[in-house]
C-alpha cells in the first residue's frame, strides 16, 4: 500500500510539473557547487556596455562603428563574427554606410547575422521572420535565431537548436555560428538539417555571469584589446549594459544574464560537446525498475532500527545526488526529485508502520502494567483491611473494654473522655477498611459506591457534592468498576487538597462501547499547558497518576481548566479492556 501511494503521489506530482521545476533548481545547484569550469571553445565577448554607450550613445549606432569593428576584428585574426544586434532597418546616420557595413562583411567572410520573431500578440511558427536587409544577408555566411523559449521567471535553461520559424527550420544564433566554425575546420557540420544535435538540450553553464573573456565595443575601437586575446577566436557582439533589450536572464548562478552570453553558452556547449540531454529511455527504465526494491526495503524491512532505516533513506538520496551531480559532467540530465519523493514516501512509511507496531506493543504493555498495578493495589489494600481488622481494630477494642471496667472502679471524668476518644478512633479505623475495600461497590455496583462515598465526603470536608449517573450501565466486565472506582477516588482526592473548591459534580456516563467519568469543580482552576513537567521541570505526580491509569485502562484523560474558573477532568473509557 505504501508502495503504490508513493508511485501515484510521484505520478501526480510529474504531471502537474514540479518534478521537473525541481529537477531544474537541483541541476542549478549542481552549476554552483561545481563553480566555474575550463572553457571548452575559443570564444570572447564584445560588449556593447555602459562606457560604449557613453562613448557613442544610445543604440541603434552608425553601421560605420560596426563596419570598423568587423575590419579591426579580422585584422586580428578572430575566425568568426555574430552579431546579437539586429540589423532589419537601413541606417540614417551617413550615406553608404549599410553598403561599407556590407563590404566589411563580405572582406571578413565569417559572419552571422541575426534573425527575430517580431512581438506579437499570438505568436506563430510560419509568421515570418524579422531579417537582416537584403545587402547584409547576402554577404553573411550565416544567419541565426536570437530568441530563446523564456521559462518561467526569466530563465533561460533548455534550447532547441533547430526552431521551425517563418515557414523554416532557423537554428538559433549560437548553433549556426558553432556550426560555422566547424565548417571552417573542415569538421561535420550539423546544420541545417539539425542532424548530430538533439532535438533540444540543457545548456551547461561554464560559470557565473562574466566567465566568457569579455571586451568592452569601445576599448576595440581605441585599440585597448590585445591582438592575442583576440587571434584566433570566435566573437560574439551583443549588449550588456542594464536596460538595453536581452540582458536580464536569469542564469542557475546569482546576476543577471546577457543574451549574447547565454548565445556564448551555446556555442561553447556545442563545440565542446557539453550538451546535457535526457537520460536515455532504457537507463530511465533500469533506474525506475531498481527504486520499489529500495522502496520496499524502507517501507516494509522487518527489525530494522529507526535509525539505521533513516540512514538508509539518506544514504540514498545522497547517493542519487551525487549521481546526478556528477552527470553534468558527463553530458546527462539525471532526474532527482521523482526518485527522491517516491523514497521519502516510502521511508515515511516505514517510519510509520515501526511507529504503530511499537505504539501498539507500549499500549499492551502499559495495560498490562496497569492490570498488575491494579491487582497489587487489590491485595495491598485486602492485606492492609485484614491487618487493621485482626490487629489495630482488636486492640482498640480490648481498648475500650478496659477503660469501661476502669469506669465502674475509679471515679474519673477523664476517663469517660477517654473512653470517647477511643470510640471515634474504632470509627475511624472502620470508615478507613471501608474505604480500603468498599463492600457496597461489590454488592451494589460503582454508581452505588460513589453515591455512599459522596455522602461521607460532603460531611467530612464540608463539600456540596453532586452525582450524575442516569444513564450508567447496569452491568461492566468484572474488575472494571473497581479500576473505575479508584481513578475517580483519586481524581476527587486531588480536588480535595488543590482546587479549594465549595461545590464538586461527579458524572457518570456510558454506552454500549464507552464511558465517561468527569469530575468537575469551582475551585482556583490553573493553566493546563503548564502542569506537564517539560515546562516546568516539576513532577505532576496527581494528574501524572491518574493519566496512566486511563491508558492503562485503553483510555484517556482530557483536562479542561483556566485560573479562576475551577477545573473539569474527563476520563473517556472503553466499556472491555
Amino acid at each position: 500500500m505504501t508502495l503504490a501511494i508513493a508511485g501515484l503521489v510521484t505520478l501526480l506530482l510529474a504531471a502537474s510539473g514540479a518534478l521537473t521545476a525541481a529537477d531544474q533548481a537541483f541541476r542549478d545547484a549542481g552549476f554552483r557547487w561545481r563553480g566555474e569550469r575550463t572553457l571548452e571553445a575559443p570564444l570572447s565577448i564584445v560588449a556593447i556596455d555602459e562606457r560604449s554607450l557613453a562613448r557613442y550613445g544610445q543604440m541603434p549606432w552608425p553601421r560605420d562603428l560596426f563596419a570598423e569593428a568587423v575590419d579591426r576584428l579580422r585584422q586580428v585574426g578572430v575566425t568568426e563574427i555574430a552579431f546579437d544586434v539586429a540589423f532589419t532597418e537601413p541606417g540614417l546616420r551617413a550615406s553608404g554606410e549599410d553598403a561599407r557595413f556590407r563590404k566589411a562583411i563580405a572582406r571578413h567572410g565569417g559572419v552571422v547575422l541575426p534573425v527575430y520573431r517580431p512581438l506579437q500578440s499570438a505568436p506563430s511558427v510560419a509568421a515570418p521572420l524579422a531579417h537582416p536587409l537584403p545587402a547584409l544577408a547576402g554577404v553573411a555566411a550565416g544567419l541565426g535565431l536570437v530568441q530563446f523559449t523564456r521559462e518561467p521567471a526569466g530563465q533561460i535553461r533548455v534550447v532547441e537548436p533547430v526552431q521551425e520559424a517563418g515557414g523554416a527550420r532557423v537554428p538559433v544564433l549560437g548553433v549556426a555560428l558553432a556550426h560555422l566554425a566547424r565548417a571552417h575546420r573542415g569538421e561535420p557540420a550539423a546544420l541545417p538539417s539539425g542532424a548530430g544535435l538533439p532535438g533540444r538540450f540543457a545548456l551547461d553553464f561554464p560559470g557565473p555571469p562574466g566567465t566568457f573573456p569579455t571586451h568592452a565595443f569601445v576599448d576595440l575601437m581605441d585599440g585597448k584589446v590585445p591582438r592575442e586575446a583576440l587571434t584566433g577566436r570566435l566573437v560574439l557582439v551583443g549588449a550588456t549594459a542594464a536596460g538595453l533589450p536581452d540582458t536580464g536572464f536569469l542564469g542557475p548562478f546569482p546576476g543577471p544574464v546577457s543574451g549574447v552570453e547565454l548565445h556564448a553558452t551555446v556555442v561553447e556547449n556545442v563545440l565542446g560537446h557539453r550538451l546535457l540531454q535526457p537520460l536515455p529511455a532504457w537507463a530511465l527504465v533500469a533506474g525506475w525498475a531498481v527504486m520499489p526494491g529500495i522502496g520496499a526495503w524502507l517501507a516494509r524491512a522487518r527489525g530494522l532500527m529507526p535509525g539505521v532505516r533513516l540512514a538508509g533513506w539518506l544514504g540514498t538520496l545522497v547517493a542519487i545526488g551525487a549521481l546526478a551531480r556528477f552527470g553534468l559532467d558527463l553530458g546527462l540530465e539525471l532526474p532527482v526529485t521523482g526518485p527522491w519523493v517516491f523514497l521519502t514516501i516510502a521511508a515515511a512509511g516505514g517510519l510509520f508502520r515501526v511507529e504503530r507496531v511499537w505504539l501498539r506493543d507500549r499500549a499492551t504493555l502499559l495495560a498490562t502494567y496497569a492490570r498488575d498495578l491494579e491487582h497489587e493495589a487489590r491485595r495491598e489494600r485486602s492485606r492492609i483491611d485484614g491487618e487493621l481488622h485482626d490487629e489495630a481494630q482488636q486492640l482498640v477494642i480490648a481498648v475500650g473494654r478496659l477503660l469501661r471496667r476502669l469506669r465502674r472502679d475509679v471515679s474519673d471524668p477523664r476517663l469517660e473522655e477517654a473512653e470517647d476518644l477511643n470510640q471515634r478512633i474504632l470509627d475511624e479505623l472502620i470508615r478507613v477498611r471501608q474505604d480500603l475495600v468498599p463492600r457496597r461497590l461489590a454488592s451494589e455496583g460503582l454508581l452505588a459506591a460513589v453515591r455512599d462515598w459522596a455522602v461521607d465526603l460532603q460531611a467530612r470536608e464540608g463539600l456540596e457534592v453532586l452525582v450524575h449517573g442516569e444513564d450508567w450501565p447496569a452491568v461492566l466486565p468484572p474488575g472494571r468498576e473497581e479500576a473505575l472506582y479508584w481513578l475517580l477516588r483519586e481524581a476527587v482526592n486531588n480536588v480535595v487538597k488543590h482546587a479549594g473548591a465549595r461545590v464538586l459534580t461527579i458524572g457518570l456516563h456510558g454506552s454500549e462501547r464507552a464511558l465517561e467519568l468527569t469530575v468537575r469543580d469551582d475551585g482556583q482552576g490553573f493553566d493546563p499547558a503548564r502542569v506537564s513537567p517539560s515546562q516546568d521541570g516539576v513532577s505532576h505526580t496527581g494528574l501524572d497518576r491518574m493519566s496512566l491509569r486511563a491508558r492503562g485502562l485503553g483510555g484517556r484523560l482530557a483536562i479542561r481548566s483556566a485560573p479562576g474558573q475551577g477545573c473539569e477532568l474527563e476520563f473517556r473509557i472503553p466499556v472491555a479492556g
